[in-house]
């Protein structure tokens, strides 16, 4: 079942393949000169590893599976529990600079306060107090006087990494290794002891419901480049990186490419046959995207991609790749939702108005798994993750042009009915429903079909809308979606795209234009204007 076999992992687990992700994460972690204390909660307990800061639990805290999954450890909090670290000066950053980074997973469903991750704060005196907001839609620092927080996308029930950081001028705010936010709040007053998952070092106040796991603390204020490092160490898994996908990215001339971590450009090279060029390589919006230009490429024509020594963040190299691609520009981001990365076999659910690598959930909510067969890549969405969920993303497109829309399909297998339903909307008009039966099919083999539809755009910009539309927590599953405007008609007029007639007749003629090849009862034009098979009339 579904929510047993998937969503156990991502609510409580979000495991690894191994533990080497996490044991990278702490090689970058204990490498930092500036570390002070690290609270790893590894022996079931709240002993400091590096400096001897050892913590005292309060209220009876447990120890769970962690962030590392297996037997690592993480200190669990039910809201009232927290632990205390005392008045230890080098937590206080007197100097007005220091770093405060860990793994957390918010496990509350409501509560009356915004909770506490953790605090040098004795109740009302305060230097500095973290906390996530009650809706888990934004999170900041409170200085005793004032909170200001900022929006991320829900943290739902999923691990999550977050670093503040002082600088002397400033509050830094990270979240799963990119800078959110900088602010001029400064530290309040000194003198305070600090807590994990308390604002109050006498009892338990603002509590945190949840998990913390390899909570450090440093004298320095760290730099951007090495938050980024720590969470991208932990995305390694001590193997070469793998070559997921390239696909043409909104041009003729820029090229996406895809990886199963994250990846650094520094050395690597690529090539193209059939006389293209790599111009240059640079990143791209998420640590395992590479961003190629190129010279322009050939509408419709197949290339090959060659690359060699590419390396993920811990200096694991990819020798050499090589993968064919149709030279189609792809005007959706993240069509194959490799974006953001699932440490898995796992999953990531977003609610409603969540963003994730280029994709809006509009309503209920969904899933990015990575545990299956996948059409595309490592990773694709069930929209249905506990009820039915609505993504979309907004395009710019040209009214009275015609683009035509392809995505893979499966369904969740063996949970929910069979038949599963997805619902494709352009603009205001709903287009179609797509439906997938999974009898017979299973995780290792989701039998995944292809789809099609033509679309005519009324205006500057369009949005994209799939739906699930099966009630049940076990939806259809979509990947290696892509929107592709379709060339004109071809030069003599005979209503036949060249794309259609390049993939289904490419020596068809203006006189055969009227015919019916298949007897479906639809002329070639007809069906050059749907863009279906003119050869097949099932």
């Amino acid at each position: 079942m579904k929510t047993q076999m998937l969503r156990f992992f991502a609510i409580l687990v979000l495991p690894l393949s191994t533990n080497a992700s996490l044991l990278n994460y702490r090689e970058a972690v204990e490498a930092e000169t500036s570390l002070v204390s690290l609270y790893t909660f590894e022996s079931a307990n709240a002993h400091d590893s590096k400096g001897g800061n050892d913590g005292n639990p309060q209220g009876g805290p447990t120890y769970t599976t962690g962030v590392g999954g297996g037997s690592d450890k993480a200190l669990t909090l039910n809201g009232n529990q927290r632990v205390n670290l005392n008045t230890i000066p080098a937590f206080e950053f007197t100097d007005g600079t220091g770093t405060v980074e860990a793994w957390v997973l918010a496990g509350w469903s409501s509560a009356g306060f915004n909770p506490c991750l953790f605090a040098n704060r004795e109740g009302g005196p305060t230097r500095w107090s973290v906390h996530m907001d009650v809706d888990k839609n934004g999170w900041g620092v409170w200085n005793g006087g004032s909170y200001q927080p900022h929006a991320i996308a829900n943290a739902a029930l999923n691990w999550h990494h977050v670093a503040v950081v002082w600088n002397g001028s400033q509050t830094l705010l990270y979240w799963d290794g990119a800078l959110i936010s900088t602010t001029g709040q400064g530290l309040g007053g000194t003198g305070l002891s600090t807590q994990l998952g308390s604002s109050s070092n006498s009892s338990t106040v603002e509590g945190w419901n949840g998990k913390l796991d390899e909570v450090a603390f440093y004298a320095d204020a760290l730099p951007a480049a090495s938050i980024a490092a720590h969470f991208n160490a932990y995305q390694t898994d001590g193997t070469a990186p793998q070559f997921l996908s390239v696909a043409l990215s909104g041009s003729s001339n820029t090229l996406a490419l895809t990886f199963d971590e994250p990846v650094v450009t520094a050395g690597a090279t690529y090539s193209l046959n059939n006389g293209a060029t790599v111009l240059s390589a640079s990143g791209g919006p998420q640590p395992n995207v590479i961003i190629l230009a190129t010279t322009p490429l050939t509408p419709d024509a197949a290339y090959t991609l060659t690359m060699n020594n590419v390396a993920d963040a811990a200096g694991n190299v990819l020798t050499t790749s090589s993968k064919t691609f149709t030279a189609i520009p792809n005007l959706l981001q993240n069509g194959s939702f490799e974006a953001p990365l699932v440490p898995g076999p796992a999953l990531i659910t977003y609610e409603a108005g969540s963003l994730f690598g280029g994709w809006t959930v509009k309503s209920g909510n969904v899933d990015l798994v990575k545990n299956w067969q996948d059409a595309d890549g490592n990773q694709s969405v069930d929209l249905a993750g506990t009820v039915p969920g609505v993504i979309y993303q907004d395009v710019s497109t040209v009214a009275g042009q015609t683009y035509i829309l392809r995505f893979k399909i499966a369904g969740v297998p063996d949970s929910g009915p069979a038949i599963k339903q997805l619902g494709v909307y352009w603009g205001e008009s709903f287009v179609g429903i797509t439906s997938f039966d999974t009898t017979g099919h299973s995780t290792a083999d989701m039998g995944w079909r292809a789809q099609e539809y033509t679309l005519t755009a009324t205006s500057a910009i369009t949005r994209l809308r799939l739906a699930c539309s099966s009630e049940s927590n076990a939806g259809p599953v979509i990947d290696d979606v892509s929107l592709a405007l379709l060339p004109g008609l071809a030069a003599d007029g005979d209503g036949m795209s060249d794309v259609w007639q390049n993939r289904y007749l490419p020596r068809i003629t203006a006189a055969q234009a009227g015919l019916d090849f298949d007897g479906d009862g639809f002329t070639n034009r007809q069906e050059a204007e749907w863009f279906t098979d003119p050869r097949n009339s099932s």
